[in-house]
């Protein structure tokens, strides 16, 4: 049945601006993938001709799942690669990894077993985007560097127009404490992000058992840093920025900054009863809550090459 009026359209993806005017947009960046299958190395010359773009990087679910999503082997049964190249590089003699396009590895979708350690002096890492019956689509593995050069794979560019944030310098003579918890993001501190709700007090009581405080934040760059972990958990994290008893927001671990990444029109102090501070996951910014609200993770630091000896405890809310 149809009635006067009526139509269907299907909406069309956002495109981007030229020079990637054939790229789609998805958040902040623009994407484009090739259905011809490639070598390694024709996948980074396809893309760096394609207006600077890089082999993609993937930085938390909802981007890994968009580019399974747009993988062309759901749209052409002809296609028979069932892997992607991913903009994924491994330095052989630190076994660090870094994404082609400068932003750092915060995020990871191995596949079991994976990494291993590769073969060869410029090993490469694939995605699985597609095959019959494959449970192990969207997982990631590595390559040994002859794979890397005769295997063909379908090509994912990412043009990204925000510069990287630049991960500090670590102190190569000090690491992060034992016990699979704690993320080095370079620099001098490790960090601790669970998505385990909880008052700003609980937060700050868990934190100071390992030894540590919630997280001050001293610059923007260490702020972009902490959004690219948080987002991936779709939740706001507990810092550690509070008001004391002038009103004034001071920072848990007594760190002295004037950097302040608040959301627009905050902080607003609702109902004079919002004294502790979260970190938003779309965007990083700040707000101000009531510090016994208990639908929020949240974020630890603490200096490297400090032990997990637990700190005196003490509570602002519950």
């Amino acid at each position: 049945v149809s009635f006067p009026g009526d139509s269907w359209e299907i909406a069309e993806e956002p495109k981007c601006d030229k020079p990637h005017s054939d790229f789609v947009r998805f958040r902040n960046s623009c994407y484009w993938y090739s259905k011809v299958p490639m070598t390694l190395g024709d996948a980074e010359k396809t893309c760096s001709s394609r207006g600077g773009s890089h082999l993609a990087s993937i930085h938390d679910t909802m981007e890994l799942n968009y580019a399974l999503s747009r993988s062309p082997v759901y749209e052409d049964e002809s296609i028979n690669s069932t892997d992607t190249w991913l903009g994924l590089r491994i330095d052989q003699d630190s076994q660090r990894y870094s994404w082609a396009d400068g932003w750092p590895v915060l995020f990871s979708n191995w596949e079991y077993g994976q990494p291993k350690k590769p073969h060869g002096s410029h090993p490469c890492v694939a995605m699985t985007t597609g095959g019959p019956e494959n449970g192990a689509i969207g997982r990631w593995r590595t390559l040994d560097e002859d794979q890397c050069r005769k295997q063909r794979a379908l090509v994912l560019c990412k043009f990204n127009p925000s510069a990287p944030p630049l991960l500090p310098i670590p102190d190569s003579n000090k690491f992060c404490p034992p016990g699979g918890h704690w993320q080095d993001l370079g620099g001098d501190y490790c960090y601790m992000v669970s998505d385990n709700v909880t008052t700003w007090g609980g937060a700050s009581r868990r934190c100071r058992m390992h030894g540590a405080f919630l997280t001050s934040i001293e610059s923007e760059n260490e702020n972009r840093i902490l959004h690219l972990v948080v987002k991936q958990y779709g939740k706001a994290m507990w810092i550690g920025l509070f008001r004391d008893i002038n009103g004034n927001f001071i920072w848990e671990d007594g760190y002295e900054s004037d950097f302040r990444n608040w959301r627009d029109h905050e902080p607003n102090d609702r109902d004079q009863s919002e004294r502790c501070a979260e970190m938003y996951s779309d965007d990083g910014t700040w707000n101000d809550a009531r510090c016994e609200h208990s639908y929020t993770g949240y974020i630890c630091k603490i200096p490297k090459g400090k032990l997990n000896k637990a700190r005196s405890v003490w509570s602002i809310g519950n």
